[in-house]
């Protein structure tokens, strides 16, 4: 059996996101790991 995790690195949902130049700022800002619990997950073969 394999067992896979996915995880997504996002902004904190409390965190005031600032766009400088049309892009978002990343400077001191706090992200949380966001574990995709209920995202259906394929099995490949390679």
């Amino acid at each position: 059996m394999n067992i896979y995790v996915v995880m997504k690195r996002t902004f904190d949902t409390e965190e005031k996101v600032e766009i400088k130049d049309g892009r978002v700022d990343e400077e001191g800002a706090e992200f949380v790991i966001n574990l995709m619990m209920n995202m259906p997950l394929k099995k490949r073969s390679y």
